[in-house]
């Protein structure tokens, strides 16, 4: 799975990786340069489900996606 994110200044962020009953199963902080980045999330590990990652900077949430996962394909 893949995020864009594009920032005016440089920033340290903390992507999460909640299941539908909100549990925490991935935790990673990244920095990100100004201008356009990508994170490339690899999901193999997880079952089948729903999931939303969420990308925070600072205690404010920026970015969320909601992703299912069935038959080995995100959609």
């Amino acid at each position: 799975v893949t995020m864009e994110v594009e920032l005016l200044t440089p920033e340290s962020f903390i992507i999460n990786i909640h299941d539908a009953v909100g549990r925490n199963l991935y935790q990673n902080e990244v920095f990100l340069e100004t201008g356009r980045n990508i994170l490339t999330l690899e999901l193999d590990n997880f079952k089948e489900g729903i999931y939303y990652v969420k990308l925070n900077s600072r205690g404010t949430n920026l970015s969320g996606k909601k992703l299912l996962i069935h038959n080995h394909e995100i959609y």
